[in-house]
């Protein structure tokens, strides 16, 4: 049985840790600039919120590699994207530190967290998968 603390953000959002809820740690794979799925990292394998559960990620950490430029965290679901989360910019005067970004972004049963990168700029996404 998982331990007895609540999860959540200096945000204030909170969740009891028990069978219900499971801490996810996305990653993309990649630095190359385009669009791709991110990565479990329990399982390394494309991470799709599995139906009857939500994904809601707290922490974005970037890290950019190279020039400056835009990268986005979107769903995707059916073969097309339904929304952008989160659109932000990396500085090539940042290179090589860690830069987390609070968040509260949702994701629903049966969508992929998709990153996109205009520039080289490697994600790890914090979050809670639990029910709906």
């Amino acid at each position: 049985m998982p331990e007895a603390v609540n999860l959540g953000s200096g945000r204030g959002a909170g969740w009891l840790n028990d069978t219900n809820t499971e801490i996810k740690n996305l990653f993309n794979n990649t630095v190359t600039v385009g669009s791709f799925a991110m990565f479990d990292a329990d399982t390394n394998a494309a991470y799709t919120v599995p139906v009857g559960r939500k994904l809601t990620i707290l922490t974005v950490t970037v890290v950019s590699q190279g020039a400056s430029g835009a990268f986005y965290i979107q769903s995707y679901s059916g073969g097309v994207f339904v929304g952008t989360k989160l659109r932000m910019y990396a500085f090539e005067d940042n290179k090589g530190q860690q830069t987390p970004i609070e968040t509260g972004m949702e994701f629903s049963a049966g969508q992929q967290v998709y990153s996109q990168h205009v520039s080289s700029t490697y994600l790890n996404c914090f979050g809670v998968e639990s029910t709906v």
